[in-house]
């Protein structure tokens, strides 16, 4: 009897321990588009909102389209994942270079880049279009973002 006790403790905590660690933890979502944001992702953003909680973001472009909107108002400090140190930089010191040659998680998008010279620099070796502030980034140039 005692054997048979060790036996369904035993088992009873190996079939614990592996519902355990099949368990995947949730991966954050986009607040944008909702799609998973890979922790590992050189494109990630984030704003604080408006009850003072992180949002993240899987791009750029998501981040900008919603503090562009409804959605984001209230929000505030922005920050991107800058392009060569790959650093987290508040959104109003970088440059962000529309129409280059990289794709982010959602294909075309803005590079974030911290000086104006870098930037530069980057739109030339990446067939960049244009160098914009923060502030410079507004509805109508999202909409070419995206466009055919």
């Amino acid at each position: 009897m005692r054997s048979l006790h060790i036996h369904f403790v035993t088992l009873l905590s190996l079939t614990l321990w592996c519902a355990a660690c099949s368990q995947t933890p949730t991966r954050a979502r986009c607040v944008q588009c909702g799609m998973p944001i890979d922790p590992t992702s050189r494109w990630t953003a984030g704003v604080t909102g408006a009850s003072g909680e992180e949002q993240l973001f899987d791009s750029p472009k998501c981040l900008f389209r919603y503090m562009r909107g409804d959605d984001g108002r209230g929000a505030s400090l922005p920050w991107f994942t800058e392009y060569y140190s790959q650093e987290r930089r508040p959104g109003t010191s970088l440059r962000f270079v529309l129409g280059s040659n990289l794709s982010g998680p959602m294909g075309a998008d803005l590079v974030p880049v911290e000086g104006e010279q870098a930037a530069r620099r980057f739109a030339a070796d990446h067939v960049g279009e244009q160098v914009l502030t923060y502030e410079e980034v507004d509805e109508a140039r999202l909409r070419t973002i995206d466009a055919p």
